[in-house]
């Protein structure tokens, strides 16, 4: 018991000294950092503009008002934000080639905590940025304090099985291919899908995006949840498929690490 408390406690100060580390590393250059976190601040802006614009020239979409397809297509920007804060799928994919993830496989600390506490920070804008949007779009809307502590529980289960889910598709084009220049542009392209209703990509598209891809449980059932159209039976049901997901997710990244060579041998 003991032991493994100590081992938890010393993972969790690995993982915020990485944090500390990548903080100090990203604002030694103020100048960049402020711009990268502008440019950061205009996801949430454009899920906004889209959205409305949406609304403006259409009907919209069939069952949807405009506050839930906003609060819908946020969810999709913060889940994608939290993904890329944990992250950053070009710079893993460059530390695989040039072996500098090698050192940490000699160390008692799980490889994933370290990978994941050197993303891309200045997502923090945008993951802000996110909230805002998603609290605007809560107060017009009915919402209970369940639904709202159901949505958080799910929206951070999810983020995690997504970025985990993520680090398993870099970690297979690694090693099948050795080339991932793409992987970001694919990564945004999923969120992209899994930001708008699941139902207009039909039964195939609901569960491509559901059991082979989780990003239907970081944001669409969330948002889901809140809105009142699922209860709490479901809610525990998309708890435990995420757990699987994780689970599963999990020993495929350790066989994938344990079998890891980097380029620069």
């Amino acid at each position: 018991m003991n032991a493994t408390k100590n081992k938890t406690v010393r993972n969790l100060y690995m993982f915020m000294v990485n944090q500390a580390y990548s903080w100090k590393e990203v604002l030694a250059y103020r100048q960049q950092f402020i711009s990268y976190l502008f440019y950061a601040m205009l996801a949430p802006l454009t899920t906004l503009v889209f959205v409305s614009v949406i609304y403006g020239v259409s009907n919209g979409i069939a069952g949807w008002s405009y506050y839930q397809l906003l609060l819908l297509s946020s969810t999709g920007t913060l889940v994608s934000s939290a993904v890329s804060y944990l992250i950053n799928v070009r710079d893993t994919f460059e530390q695989l080639l040039r072996g500098g993830i090698d050192v940490f496989l000699t160390k008692p600390y799980p490889v994933i905590l370290v990978i994941f506490s050197r993303g891309t920070k200045f997502t923090l804008a945008s993951i802000l940025g996110s909230v805002a949007v998603i609290g605007y779009a809560m107060s017009n809307i009915t919402v209970t304090p369940l639904s709202v502590i159901e949505y958080v529980l799910m929206v951070a289960i999810g983020s995690i099985t997504m970025a985990m889910f993520i680090l398993a598709m870099v970690l297979t084009w690694y090693k099948r291919f050795m080339n991932g220049n793409w992987l970001k542009s694919f990564s945004d392209l999923i969120f992209n899908f899994g930001g708008m209703p699941l139902g207009i990509y039909g039964l195939v598209g609901t569960i491509l995006f559901t059991v082979m891809i989780p990003v239907g449980i970081a944001v669409y059932y969330p948002a889901e949840l809140l809105i009142g159209r699922l209860g709490s039976s479901e809610f525990a049901l998309f708890v435990m498929l995420a757990l699987v997901f994780l689970y599963a997710l999990n020993k495929y990244i350790g066989r994938q690490l344990n079998s890891y060579n980097s380029a620069a041998g």
